[in-house]
């Protein structure tokens, strides 16, 4: 009787204390409301929906649900509340307390993983993708995708659709936090590939859209950027996913901003996102979101109310100790200042910068000496160890005598049965050369047969060259008198010696045999093309230049058919399509495939299946070198070749 009364109590309080949020959250409150004893169930309901949740609603919910629990219960349910007690740790930026109780549970199911129920592992993969993310809020990038990898072939072998999406968002999360936008898109789209797979309507595919929209608004993709963000907005809008919905108005505020310069829709953006924060109450993004809004206040010559909102974020920073965010809002109020000619407050704030600067570290390197006292306690401790064992080893020097003794012995066996041995090793050896050579002269048939292609090849497009001169020479001849026509041949004769002597130096480029890496390629790739395009007035952008990280090898026909892939593609652009842009892209995938895009922003083509416009060469340049191509039109011409290397 005594607990119920407690109950009674307990919710009354609650029902002062918690916010309303979504609809599905007031509906699960009724029903708590509605009975003296709710089920933990109920609560346990309502603390999944923690991303929509009030951080104080959250922390009252998990003591009523670990007062309902009975307490010789070791169970999934006590584990469920200690992970949304890690939420709102991690909420409250108390991210060590989060962390401990993260690595409880990982570590008891790493160690008890071939007794663990499908719903454990479920909760285990959460916990991971938890820790994680507390990671990556703290810049531990590497440590927090190799967490991730290390579950994702499980996961995939799993039926957990919704963590193995999850988990490849993650991924591309930590890519897109480090800069890496082409690895980052291609996660977010293999997100993507898996809810289409399974037809499974996943409620991470909201923030799936806001990383692809924030990826294309870092590309400059306008209107893939605004594509995807009202995709995450209206699906985040349809689940009630609050914090969800506030990252997509702000990076929707952001694309507003940054590619269309239109800074009332990005202010009406930001405001919205910030007031669904605040409904949250999640320090951490609230004082990100307040100075990211203070410095575009800056940045629109608003310095009122810039000053204002950097200010109330300060306050909220120093309140949950912050300090990596007090540096952000204090840099925001100092150009807030700045802009009102408040010359004085800016001097001072960049004083405060400073010093807090300097605390921060100051502080990193006491927990830097911790760390290394730390590890001196270890070593200490290791070394006893060792001496410990030393000391039985000499008690026990007779049983190590006998067993050296014996070894010696094994040691003399061995030797007269090397002897034996000798004849058979020697003849092995010769095989091995004899192999070794014949592979040898297999890769020097093949570099000549190489090479025999491409001077071939040579040999044709030189006859064709110089039939045309000879030919056109003869047409001068014929008619001497006609000046205006002589004087055409003699353009069209240097317009074809032109040609013949670029595509001879191509060829004797890609027969040189220093010229045989693929950075050399690119190289010689981005230098003809942007040569050729330079005074034609069309915009140029190349992505490949020093992004090869090794030394990798291409043979003389792939060198000889990609360079002309990419050469007789820039000619069909310069005829036929009337483009103003042109972008090129050379990368590897997964260390064995070379991915090759050309797009221009032309007329585009009508049919793929063309004879002309050098399509049929390009297709015929790309089985040479068992390539894949894909034709598509996307506001122009897109050519997509994959080639094994």
């Amino acid at each position: 009787m005594k607990s119920k009364i407690l109950h009674v109590l307990f919710l009354i309080l609650l029902n002062f204390t918690v916010f309303a949020q979504t609809k599905k959250i007031d509906s699960l409150r009724k029903s708590i409301y509605a009975t003296i004893s709710p089920k933990i169930e109920v609560i346990l309901s309502i603390c999944q929906y923690h991303r929509s949740l009030n951080t104080d609603s959250l922390y009252h919910y998990t003591i009523l649900a670990e007062k309902l629990l009975p307490k010789s219960k070791d169970s999934y349910e006590k584990n469920k509340i200690e992970f949304f007690r890690a939420v709102y740790y991690k909420k409250t930026n108390q991210e060590n307390l989060a962390l401990r109780i993260c690595d409880k549970y990982i570590n008891y199911v790493d160690l008890n993983k071939s007794k663990a129920t499908d719903i454990a592992l479920d909760l285990y993969y959460d916990f991971i993708l938890l820790k994680a993310n507390i990671l990556i809020r703290n810049q531990k990038f590497k440590e927090a995708i190799q967490l991730v990898y290390a579950i994702l072939p499980t996961l995939e072998n799993s039926k957990n659709t919704e963590a193995i999406i999850r988990a490849q968002n993650f991924i591309g999360y930590a890519h897109m936090e480090m800069n890496e936008h082409e690895k980052a898109i291609h996660f977010f789209m293999q997100a993507i590939a898996t809810a289409k797979k399974d037809s499974y309507h996943s409620k991470s595919l909201g923030i799936v859209y806001s990383n692809l929209a924030s990826e294309y608004s870092n590309l400059t993709k306008k209107d893939s950027a605004f594509f995807y963000i009202d995709k995450s907005i209206q699906i985040n809008t349809n689940i009630e996913d609050l914090e969800g919905l506030a990252n997509a108005y702000f990076i929707k505020a952001v694309i507003f901003k940054d590619l269309n310069k239109d800074y009332s829709d990005a202010e009406k953006n930001m405001i919205v996102a910030l007031s669904i924060r605040q409904k949250i109450g999640d320090p951490y993004y609230i004082v990100s979101d307040m100075a990211e809004l203070a410095d575009f206040f800056a940045e629109t010559h608003q310095p009122g109310k810039g000053t204002k909102i950097a200010l109330e974020g300060i306050n909220i920073a120093k309140t949950y100790k912050l300090n990596s965010k007090l540096i952000l809002l204090l840099n925001a109020l100092a150009k807030n200042y700045k802009e009102n000619k408040e010359f004085k407050k800016f001097g001072e704030a960049e004083e405060i910068i400073k010093n807090l600067t300097d605390t921060m570290y100051l502080s990193n390197s006491v927990s830097e000496i911790a760390e290394v006292q730390a590890k001196y306690e270890s070593q200490k401790k290791q070394n006893q160890i060792i001496e410990q064992q030393y000391a039985l080893l000499k008690k026990d020097y007779l049983i190590f005598s006998i067993i050296l003794l014996f070894i010696m012995l094994a040691i003399i066996s061995l030797g007269i049965y090397k002897n034996k041995q000798k004849n058979i090793k020697l003849k092995l050896q010769n095989l091995q050369i004899e192999s070794e050579r014949k592979l040898n002269d297999a890769i020097i048939a093949t570099r000549e047969e190489e090479r025999r292609i491409i001077l071939a090849d040579l040999h044709d497009d030189i006859g064709a060259d110089l039939s045309s001169i000879n030919l056109v020479s003869g047409l001068m001849n014929k008619y001497p008198d006609n000046k205006e026509l002589i004087s055409d041949f003699a353009k069209k004769i240097s317009a074809v010696s032109n040609e013949l002597s670029q595509r001879m130096n191509a060829i004797f480029w890609v027969l040189k045999k220093e010229n045989n890496t693929l950075d050399n390629l690119i190289n010689f790739i981005y230098s003809y093309s942007e040569k050729l395009l330079e005074k034609t007035g069309i915009s140029f952008r190349f992505i490949g230049k020093n992004l090869i990280e090794r030394d990798i090898i291409v043979s003389e026909i792939q060198r000889k058919n990609i360079f002309l892939i990419v050469k007789e593609s820039l000619n069909n652009i310069l005829k036929h399509s009337k483009a103003t842009n042109v972008f090129i892209s050379i990368t590897i995938i997964n260390d064995s495939t070379l991915s090759l895009i050309i797009y221009d922003n032309g007329i585009g083509i009508s049919n793929f299946d063309s004879k002309g416009n050098g399509l049929k060469n390009i297709k015929k340049r790309v089985s040479e070198i068992n390539g894949n191509i894909l034709f598509k039109i996307e506001k122009g011409t897109k050519l997509e070749i994959s080639i094994p290397i």
